[in-house]
């Protein structure tokens, strides 16, 4: 028998337009105070819930360039449960990145905690490309309609498929 399944991403039922972004999160230990809005990486050097369970604020001088894998959507202390969004649409706050980012770009780690990058210079394959900036840094508004902040944009995150 042929799997079916009904989540409104193929416009199912007659339909023709798809009217909403399918989203994906995981809930995590985050290692570290983890500030809303900023991009989260894998921290492989903890072990308390098992490898590959905690979380810290992505920083490419840390060598999170390859661990990058998506954005907190609240603010948790360290030890807390953080959830981290890791796929699709991030609109709410926006997400932290770099200042000029422009529509379309597509995003890698900055050396900048919780910051994503422009990765139009070819920064190398170290750098694992999270997604693209569907809006310049500060513009557009939130989900409450609150205009987003200077160097926060609307994202549309890369499922990597980590979780």
């Amino acid at each position: 028998m042929a799997i079916h399944k009904i989540d409104g991403v193929d416009a199912v039922d007659g339909g023709s337009i798809i009217s909403h972004f399918p989203k994906k999160f995981v809930t995590l230990r985050a290692n570290e105070a983890v500030t809303k809005g900023y991009w989260v990486a894998i921290d492989v050097s903890d072990t308390t819930n098992g490898l590959g369970s905690g979380v810290k604020h992505a920083n490419s001088g840390d060598g999170d360039a390859s661990t990058i894998f998506g954005v907190a959507t609240a603010s948790a202390d360290a030890g807390a449960n953080v959830r981290v969004q890791t796929a699709g649409k991030f609109g709410d706050i926006g997400a932290f990145v770099q200042a000029d980012t422009a529509a379309g770009e597509g995003l890698v780690c900055s050396a900048v905690e919780g910051q994503a990058t422009q990765g139009d210079t070819d920064p190398g394959d170290e750098f694992t490309d999270v997604g693209f900036a569907l809006a310049a840094d500060a513009t557009g508004t939130d989900d409450s309609g609150t205009a987003v902040a200077a160097n926060y944009a609307h994202v549309m995150i890369r499922d990597q498929g980590l979780f």
